[in-house]
């Protein structure tokens, strides 16, 4: 036991050094990040995401790749979750488009895919690769599961990669 907490706080104090503060390195930008033309995310209530809950988001003019993304908590007690994507144009008269999506958080094993660190994970697909959208057009997104509340799922969101 003598030996293991020697061992224990060293790497506690490398691990320490290893990390900065906020703000005392600037922020190096990803590929993705310098080519981003449009991104918002919405926060979802804590009681969870009901069934009839749309959220919408509304764009400028923005083309590229359209991905949809998910933050949930670990306390997620699926594997997967089903989302429809909505695009309406402003002013065109034509019917809305519409995507279906699944999200596989974890694998079978229950382990969670995805990026993050801690309880809140975050998975994203692509919905398009070359989508094109004006000014004023409406991005919906909404959960297409078989439960009326989705529990732990934090914010959704949607982005285009230019």
């Amino acid at each position: 036991m003598r030996k293991i907490l020697p061992a224990i706080a060293a790497a506690a104090v490398a691990l320490a050094a290893a990390c900065s503060s906020p703000g005392s390195e600037p922020h190096t930008v990803t590929p993705d990040e310098a080519r981003l033309g449009y991104s918002d995310f919405a926060t979802l209530p804590d009681y969870g995401w009901r069934y009839d809950d749309t959220v919408t988001f509304v764009t400028p003019s923005a083309q590229g790749e359209m991905r949809v993304a998910l933050r949930h908590s670990t306390r997620y007690p699926y594997r997967n979750v089903w989302l429809e994507v909505t695009r309406l144009a402003p002013d065109s008269g034509a019917s809305p488009l519409r995507d279906t999506i699944e999200l596989e958080l974890a694998d079978p094993f229950g382990l969670w895919k995805g990026t993050g660190v801690g309880p809140t994970r975050q998975m994203e697909a692509v919905v398009d690769t070359h989508v094109k959208v004006d000014s004023g057009t409406l991005l919906s997104l909404r959960h297409i599961m078989r439960l009326d509340t989705l529990p732990a799922i934090e914010q959704t969101g949607i982005f285009i990669i230019e």
